[in-house]
């Protein structure tokens, strides 16, 4: 389906539409230029989303000629691809903005690098006292096979299993009070469904026994052949200060590299004890990214 360009595009170099699965080729040769910043959307390459946008909302690239020079995923969650050099911000911006009013779709949650997040908002027309949350200059970092700490291993890291459902909601839940202070996750049923297919997938795992407390957590939410994204990094308040999150998440990067040159993640710059876990097991700051929580 071609996205319908507004007006004042037309006399442009650019050109917008919707992403058929033949375009996976040219889009992943756009999106590998910073496999870190693009994490999501080499997931929703690698999950087919190009064929079916009910997995993720409408992928629509901006085009200079056949080559992509920017991406945009429109859905519930926005999430802006990096711009290639020279690209006309203000101009991609604004139609990208355009065509998220057009699509239907409620935004609940941008996300983008963070140097054009705040220009996007500006471009969708948002008075001041429409961004609910605002985090900014998150620490976009990444660890490669050279750089893992060799010894942060760990025996007791397992995948989440189907009835560890409930508390692994429960636990998320905590862990998003805890660093946002709100609970941005207004439609439960859908906020289940999602854990429950990141479970059958084996993209969450946990430190703890079966039908127990769980001690630890990570999440794998973008998982592509040339790169894994991280999130939900959360030790129990309980297991913390005993050295329990270093091996395990170094655990899962050792497993995870064993198949992709690089793992990511990104934190806010204030969550000083992260930012020291990350870099003893030898993540490196690639970047910085924005996010903006929207209200209805």
């Amino acid at each position: 389906m071609t996205v319908r360009t507004p007006p004042r595009a037309r006399s442009s170099a650019f050109s917008f539409r919707r992403l058929r699965p033949d375009d996976a080729r040219v889009l992943t040769r756009f999106l590998v230029r910073e496999p870190a910043m693009n994490a999501f959307f080499l997931g929703q390459v690698a999950r087919d989303a190009l064929a079916d946008e009910a997995v993720a909302g409408h992928l629509v690239a901006c085009f200079e000629g056949d080559r992509i020079v920017a991406a945009v995923c429109l859905g519930s969650t926005l999430v802006l691809s990096h711009l290639e050099a020279g690209t006309s911000r203000a101009e991609v911006l604004a139609i990208f903005a355009e065509l998220s009013r057009r699509s239907g779709w409620l935004v609940k949650v941008v996300v983008g690098p963070d140097a054009i997040v705040p220009d996007f908002i500006a471009a969708l027309g948002l008075a001041a006292d429409g961004v609910m949350l605002s985090r900014e200059g998150q620490l976009l970092f990444e660890v490669d096979r050279a750089s893992i700490m060799k010894d942060a291993r760990s025996m007791a890291l397992r995948p989440a299993v189907p009835h560890e459902l409930d508390t692994l909601v429960a636990v998320d839940l905590d862990m998003v009070q805890e660093e946002l202070g709100l609970d941005p996750f207004t439609d439960r049923a859908a906020y289940r469904r999602g854990w429950a297919r990141r479970i059958a997938e084996w993209r969450s795992w946990v430190v703890g026994p079966v039908g127990g407390p769980i001690a630890f957590k990570v999440d794998q939410a973008a998982v592509a052949p040339e790169v894994v994204q991280l999130a939900g990094v959360y030790t129990a308040p309980a297991f913390r200060k005993q050295g329990l999150a270093h091996h395990a998440l170094g655990e899962m990067c050792h497993l995870l590299l064993r198949e992709v040159r690089r793992v990511c993640l990104y934190v806010h710059p204030s969550n000083e004890a992260a930012i020291r876990l990350y870099r003893g097991l030898g993540f490196y700051e690639v970047g910085r990214v924005g996010s903006r929580w929207l209200k209805s």
